[in-house]
């Protein structure tokens, strides 16, 4: 569900709710396959709701842009991927991801129809639930997500 005004022309709000998941599924390489005790055989499907409020606005005849969005999402029993005898990988699942934050772009119109654009993003990811893993051992409620950058640009 997604709402917007256009508080002027230049200017407009959205507000938007939106509820997701993935599919669980088998590890290819898992107890079975290849011997390594406590590796999960199957992972779980995950589920995801996204709260998200942002602004755009325009300015000199539409040829510059700007965007602020801010976020924040539920993950329930998020799917990761963990490592295993430092060799193999698989999928497992955390009990719950809590993710908060903000997305900043700029998009310009620039001399001789060239376009500059500028993004930033900071991302806080933790765990809401404690999670232990053959693979990654034991992982504490507040623990930021594997592979979650806080800060990104371009």
């Amino acid at each position: 569900m997604a709402l917007t005004w256009h508080f002027t022309e230049d200017l407009r709000v959205v507000a938007s709710v939106a509820d997701g998941f993935r599919f669980g599924g088998v590890n290819t390489i898992n107890e079975l396959t290849n011997g390594i005790s406590g590796q999960p055989f199957f992972f779980e499907s995950d589920s995801v709701r996204n709260y998200e409020l942002g602004v755009r606005s325009t300015w000199w005849d539409r040829r510059m842009t700007a965007d602020f969005t801010a976020f924040y999402i539920e993950w329930d029993n998020t799917q990761v991927q963990t490592q295993w005898n430092s060799t193999f990988q698989a999928v497992d699942n955390v009990g719950g991801v809590l993710v908060r934050g903000a997305e900043l772009a700029f998009q310009a119109v620039l001399p001789w129809n060239l376009t500059g654009t500028l993004n930033a993003s900071y991302v806080d990811s933790h765990t809401t639930e404690f999670f232990e893993s053959d693979g990654e051992g034991a992982v504490e409620v507040g623990e930021t997500l594997p592979n979650a950058p806080m800060w990104t640009g371009a």
